[in-house]
């Protein structure tokens, strides 16, 4: 590892607690940058890049698409399912399972995945 890269490892750290903290603190990211003498583009930038890193990292240990868009998260099926579970879908955001049975509603399924997308 170079200086470069060193020091690109640095920012990305220090960036990383700067991000937890402000989520810590209970504050607006306004209210937490302008207490904390940072620009809120900066902050923004920092919060895109190590986004998109760690979206490269979870692909790559995957070995899945590098490219999931936006709000989308990658699925996978069982062959054939076990004749014990249940009939429907299972969705998965972050530690958090959803199980869709036939018949639910699909606008409380969406503000549910919405909820947990913000979450993790």
């Amino acid at each position: 590892m170079n200086t470069r890269e060193i020091a690109r490892e640095y920012r990305k750290s220090q960036w990383t607690q700067r991000l937890i903290t402000q989520k810590a603190s209970g504050q607006s990211i306004r209210e937490w940058c302008e207490r904390n003498g940072v620009k809120r583009n900066q902050f923004f930038y920092w919060q895109r890049r190590l986004r998109e890193t760690a979206v490269e990292r979870i692909a790559a240990q995957k070995n899945t698409p590098s490219m999931i868009p936006g709000g989308w998260a990658l699925c996978t099926t069982e062959a054939e399912p076990p004749k014990s579970k249940v009939k429907g879908i299972t969705i998965e955001i972050g530690n958090s399972r959803v199980l869709a049975e036939p018949g639910f509603e699909p606008e409380l399924l969406e503000k549910v995945c919405r909820v947990l997308s913000s979450i993790y």
